[in-house]
């Protein structure tokens, strides 16, 4: 199986290689499972420039920006995350703004690191504040979003905290508010991460430690689409798939998010092979090393 393409009987054969056909599948297949009787499952992962990709970077008449790595973390307070990350928290802290004599900020290192204490909470659960995070929207409970808007649905109500915004849309029992001039199906106006670094010529990565299509509890798919260049969760799925077949369970491709996926395995293949956590940052090198001359997330 591929990024592109599920489970298929390949006939000894690399998915990659031998083939004239696969070709049509290049450069756009970022990864591979090969699964051979008595051995061990085995991942192989490869992103080449997509020349798509190129022509949108080339398009873009912006001076290049910084790179953007964005990791979340649930549920980790400041004490948590001293006593698990203390790598990652020595080096934010080796790394962190200064200010000198005359009351201005400089980094020493070139590296500038920030911490935001009673900044990022706007909201009770990740996808409120994934939202603010990667679209600048809020979120009120429907039960209590604002009820005088205009013909645009931007709200006229001054006590509300979505005052002035506008509402995007209803998911369960949140009601989410963007900018107002903001418009998810038009190009240039979408308030989401995603669509906003296509159109500053990014090359984008989206990775989920689980196979998410279809779940109810994530942003992605419900209240945006994701729109990204390479989505490291199929991986995920693929192996959710496998995990279903190999217990003669029917692969249900919107529900391999429930708990019966095998997904907290370390492992690819359950307690052997490639460790899970070096899924995504296989992608994320890869890409980097692929587009080193363009602009990523």
């Amino acid at each position: 199986s591929t990024s592109h393409r599920s489970w298929y009987d390949c006939n000894q054969q690399h998915p990659w290689h031998g083939s004239s056909q696969i070709k049509a599948f290049q450069p756009h297949e970022y990864f591979v499972f090969v699964d051979c009787p008595n051995r061990t499952l085995y991942m192989e992962t490869r992103v080449e420039k997509d020349p798509a990709i190129i022509k949108r970077k080339k398009k873009s008449k912006n001076k290049p920006p910084p790179n953007i790595v964005f990791i979340e973390v649930d549920s980790v307070s400041v004490a948590y995350a001293d006593r698990h990350l203390p790598k990652t928290r020595e080096f934010l802290n080796k790394h962190r703004i200064q200010k000198n004599d005359n009351d201005e900020y400089f980094c020493e290192s070139g590296i500038c690191a920030a911490d935001f204490r009673f900044f990022s909470v706007t909201g009770p659960n990740s996808i409120t504040n994934q939202l603010s995070t990667l679209a600048g929207c809020v979120t009120t409970h429907r039960n209590e979003q604002c009820t005088a808007v205009n013909r645009n649905r931007v709200c006229t109500d001054a006590t509300k905290i979505e005052h002035g915004l506008k509402q995007h849309a209803l998911f369960r029992d949140a009601s989410v508010w963007c900018t107002a001039d903001s418009n998810a199906k038009q190009t240039g106006s979408s308030p989401w991460l995603f669509d906003v670094a296509r159109q500053c010529g990014y090359v984008t990565s989206f990775a989920e430690e689980f196979c998410f299509e279809g779940s109810p509890f994530v942003t992605q798919g419900n209240v945006f689409q994701l729109n990204a260049d390479i989505e490291v969760h199929k991986a995920h799925c693929r192996l959710a798939e496998r995990y279903s077949k190999n217990q003669n369970m029917e692969i249900q491709s919107k529900k391999l998010w429930k708990g019966k996926s095998d997904f907290h395995s370390p492992c690819i293949d359950g307690t052997a092979g490639a460790s899970k956590v070096e899924i995504p940052f296989e992608h994320i090198t890869q890409m980097m090393d692929a587009y080193a001359n363009a602009t990523m997330p």
